[in-house]
């Protein structure tokens, strides 16, 4: 799973630090296609700023088999 956080340009390089990837986004609409254009593995962290563009509902996170 490979994270990516869509949000303001402080939240990015916040993340960036730890080797964390980002979509910078000033619009809610940017945010809108950053979180539709990530894959199925994608774990999405998104800014309190954009929260109203994710879906409603419950999260479910997949913890990985171990080996």
């Amino acid at each position: 799973m490979t994270p990516l956080v869509v949000g303001t340009r402080e939240d990015v390089a916040g993340f960036a630090l730890a080797g964390v990837a980002g979509v910078v986004c000033a619009t809610r609409r940017e945010a809108e296609r950053a979180i539709a254009n990530a894959t199925a593995d994608t774990l999405v962290i998104v800014s309190a700023e954009f929260a109203g563009s994710t879906p409603r509902g419950p999260l479910f996170v997949a913890l990985p088999e171990r080996p």
